[in-house]
């Protein structure tokens, strides 16, 4: 009786320690479970963090971008109304000083006309040297904001080269002092410099239309840009792959 009640209790003892050890093996598994649902949660986590991260950073150089860019329209829009409402004063300023050299010599006698003259054009000459000046000066500030690989930016060049010319043409424009089948004459003759104006309006209407083109054109590249960040870091990569 004695020798069951001992076999039982170690059959007891026996299954305790499986119990034990199986419970063990059960808690080593669950431990290794939580760590790797841990290590995958910490992995989903750091590459959503690293996703928000690489946005963020996208988004901040799209908005310096667009910044820029809108810098740029603003800069362009002034710059060419600039001159353009310079070309016009340059133009007229010389159909004005030739009125009133055509008003001022008439019933003068050829000393006095040349006198006359040369009174108006000293004193016309100081300021439209200024003026000339910064023509040129924002023909160049236009130029160097434009893409000589753009062909609208190409096209807006050559038309304010044609300005360029044709306010010097009005400058140079004939008189018939310059004329040797009527010598001491000096009136100037008006109709070389309406003629200069007219061709100079056209190629500013031209101009006008063709900046306004650039302008929107740049102006919906700025939004599709914010909207779109990644798309406009990649073209301006490629942009600088072709340049190089």
């Amino acid at each position: 009786m004695e020798a069951q009640i001992q076999m039982d209790i170690g059959q007891i003892v026996l299954q305790g320690g499986v119990i034990a050890a199986i419970v063990s093996v059960a808690n080593t598994l669950v431990q290794k479970h939580i760590a790797a649902s841990g290590r995958q949660h910490m992995e989903k986590l750091s590459k959503a963090s690293l996703e928000i991260q690489s946005l963020t950073a996208h988004r901040s150089a799209a908005t310096f971008v667009a910044d820029k860019h809108q810098e740029w329209i603003a800069e362009l829009r002034a710059d060419m109304a600039h001159y353009l409402a310079l070309s016009q004063e340059i133009a007229w300023k010389w159909h004005g000083v030739r009125v009133q050299v055509v008003e001022k010599l008439q019933g003068k006698t050829k000393e006095e006309r040349k006198r006359i003259l040369e009174e108006i054009l000293e004193k016309f000459s100081i300021e439209n040297g200024d003026r000339d000046r910064k023509h040129e000066e924002q023909a160049y500030r236009i130029r160097f904001r434009l893409n000589p690989k753009e062909y609208s930016h190409i096209t807006l060049q050559r038309h304010m080269e044609d300005i360029r010319k044709v306010v010097k043409d009005i400058a140079k424009a004939k008189c018939d002092a310059d004329d040797n089948t009527s010598p001491g004459n000096l009136i100037p003759d008006l109709t070389a410099t309406n003629e200069c104006i007219e061709s100079l309006q056209r190629l500013m209407e031209e101009a006008a239309k063709l900046t306004e083109a650039i302008l929107s054109s740049g102006w919906h590249r700025m939004l599709q840009g914010v909207a779109n960040p990644e798309t406009l870091l990649q073209s301006l990569a490629e942009q600088k792959t072709l340049e190089s």
